[in-house]
C-alpha cells in the first residue's frame, strides 16, 4: 500500500517538474526582449533562482522517499537465496581435512596399516593364567558329572 502511495506521489512530482519545465520555456519566450535586455537578464535570474530552489526541494523529497524505500525493502523483503554461512570449529575442519587426506590415500593404493597393538609380556601372563584357570575350571566340573 505505501508502494502504490510512493509511486503516486512520484508521478505527482514528476508532473510538477514536467510542469515547471514548460513553464519554463513559455517564460523564455515571453522574457524576450530585445529592447529591455537588462529586464531579461533580471527574470531569467529569478527563473533560475525558483528553479533552483524547487529543484532543491525535490531532492530532499526524494531523498527521504528513497530512504523509507530502503528501510521497507529491508524490512519485507526475501533472502533471495543467500543464505548465512556457518561456523565450524577448527577441530571440525581438522577432522574432516583427516577424512579426506586418508580417502584421497585409499584411491591411490597407499591405504595406512593401522598399527598392531600390542600387549606387555606381564598382561600376556595375566591374561594366560586366568585362561588356564578357568579352562581347569571347566574341565574340572566335565568330570564331576
Amino acid at each position: 500500500m505505501l508502494f502504490n502511495s510512493c509511486h503516486a506521489w512520484l508521478r505527482l512530482q514528476q508532473s510538477r517538474l514536467a510542469a515547471w519545465i514548460s513553464e519554463i520555456s513559455c517564460l523564455s519566450a515571453l522574457c524576450y526582449n530585445p529592447a529591455s535586455e537588462e529586464t531579461t537578464l533580471a527574470n531569467f535570474s529569478g527563473i533560475v533562482k525558483q528553479l533552483s530552489k524547487e529543484r532543491d526541494r525535490l531532492h530532499q523529497q526524494l531523498s527521504g522517499l528513497n530512504a523509507a524505500l530502503k528501510a521497507f525493502a529491508g524490512l519485507y523483503r526475501a533472502n533471495n537465496g543467500i543464505v548465512p554461512r556457518r561456523k565450524m570449529s577448527a577441530k571440525g575442519r581438522a577432522r574432516i581435512a583427516a577424512a579426506q587426506r586418508a580417502r584421497w590415500a585409499k584411491a591411490r593404493g597407499v591405504a595406512e596399516v593401522p598399527k598392531k597393538r600390542t600387549m606387555s609380556v606381564s598382561a600376556r601372563r595375566k591374561v594366560a593364567t586366568s585362561q588356564r584357570a578357568r579352562w581347569a575350571k571347566v574341565k574340572g566340573g566335565k568330570k564331576a558329572s
